[in-house]
């Protein structure tokens, strides 16, 4: 069952604004780069970055032969519905 912020009416006439948090991750390469890269497409294509928290670095889970994440959360404010927005 969806949570109750997924029933919402979408429709033409009326645009209704939902805030979603998104966290990101990455450890390899350029971590803090494909960061960035990752920001800047979502708010050309999934919504309008509202807030954004520092940088995070954590351990890899499972194997220690891994590089270590860098994370950041997002708070956007989107038109999607959910599942349109993971699929985005």
């Amino acid at each position: 069952m969806l949570p109750s912020f997924c029933n919402r009416i979408w429709n033409a006439k009326e645009t209704v604004l939902a805030e979603a948090i998104l966290l990101l991750g990455s450890n390899l390469g350029a971590r803090k780069q494909h960061l960035a890269e990752a920001i800047l497409q979502i708010d050309q294509i999934a919504g309008k970055i509202v807030q954004q928290s520092q940088f995070y670095e954590t351990s890899p889970w499972g194997t220690a032969s891994q590089n270590s994440y860098l994370n950041q959360a997002l708070k956007i404010e989107t038109v999607l519905l959910p599942e349109n927005l993971l699929i985005e």
